[in-house]
């Protein structure tokens, strides 16, 4: 029996693969596939498995009935299985050990790619929409600071590192994910094909609100209001504040995405310059120590986005009074549901 694993990276496509896995597990179980659990991925259960070795997972044995029941699949059911979780590709040399050794080995790994000058934007409007307050600015400074050591979310976007690491145990297959595929099935086609995968009826994914990109107007309004509901709100628990950022992209963000984009996120000015030096050794390891790549690798290099204009108004104490006037909007609403 064949086991693969999809390790991300993160922003690269991989919500979209896991999707067609997903709403096709029993089609894929006819053909002697097996995609694990009931949900779009498997990394509650890989957070199980691996408890701290993913450095943001504080509370691992909140994850082990998920564990276990993966593990359990793994050894007992007769099929070949694939398992995608991006929290995987965090992991260092021993964490990689260690999953490994969980799981009964495995005996490949696909891992896709986009270039850091498309990743690295939508890693921050993603961190706004989770609730995030920092500024792309510091955004992007912290990765600075995170890089040189291979520390916090630096290790999900460190694709070459990655790489490398992954490949001391198991060929690693890599995608490199255009920014304008040939066709619009293109990434799945060749997922499909390097993890071996059977064809597939149905690839057709709908509307992802939750992948919708903001511009930069939503993400700030958004990012002030991360900032200041504690204060507006002091009482407020976790369940609140999800509803909340639901509220704000379903009504106001996400009905506009098609015909009014606002500012597209791009990199900050300041760090133009660099990423072509964060970009080019990850690209040289890559190169290096994948078994085989599928896509232009030179893309990975190239910035076609350039950056945000440095003449861009710094936000304002008028978003927070925007932001606030959404919330007292989203109180009233609620109130009225109830009643």
């Amino acid at each position: 029996m064949k086991k693969v694993l999809h390790i991300g990276q993160m922003k690269s496509g991989t919500t979209y693969i896991q999707n067609i896995l997903c709403n096709n597990r029993k089609e894929l179980s006819e053909s002697g596939w097996m995609y694990p659990g009931d949900t779009l991925n498997q990394q509650h259960a890989c957070y199980g498995i691996c408890g701290n070795d993913i450095f943001w997972v504080k509370e691992g044995e909140r994850y082990q009935a998920r564990a276990a029941k993966l593990i359990d699949d793994i050894y007992t059911k007769k099929k070949n299985i694939i398992v995608s979780s991006e929290a995987l590709s965090s992991l260092n040399e021993s964490g990689i050990e260690r999953f490994l050794e969980k799981i009964g080995g495995a005996d490949e790994v696909v891992v896709t790619i986009r270039s850091l000058y498309k990743t690295l934007p939508s890693a921050w409007q993603q961190s706004i929409k989770g609730g995030g307050g920092k500024s792309i600015y510091d955004f992007f400074s912290q990765l600075a600071l995170q890089r040189p050591e291979r520390l916090g979310f630096w290790k999900t976007y460190s694709f070459g590192m990655t790489v490398k690491l992954w490949s001391k145990f198991l060929p690693v297959k890599a995608i490199v994910v255009p920014d304008k595929p040939v066709s619009k099935n293109k990434l799945w086609d060749d997922f499909s094909d390097f993890a071996g995968l059977p064809s597939l009826s149905n690839i057709e994914i709908g509307g992802e609100h939750s992948n919708i990109s903001l511009n930069y107007e939503a993400a700030e309004i958004l990012r002030s209001i991360n900032r200041n509901i504690r204060k507006w709100k002091p009482n407020a628990n976790k369940k609140y504040l999800e509803n909340f950022r639901s509220y704000y992209l379903n009504k106001f963000v996400f009905p506009v995405s098609d015909v009014k984009r606002g500012i597209k996120i791009k990199i900050p000015p300041e760090f133009i310059d660099d990423l072509a030096t964060w970009s080019e050794p990850e690209v040289e390891l890559l190169q290096k120590h994948a078994y085989s790549i599928s896509g232009n690798v030179s893309c990975l290099e190239l910035n076609e986005d350039g950056c945000l204009d440095p003449k861009l108004p710094k936000p304002t104490k008028i978003l927070a009074e925007i932001g606030f006037q959404i919330v007292s909007l989203y109180d009233r609403e609620s109130l009225l549901e109830v009643h």
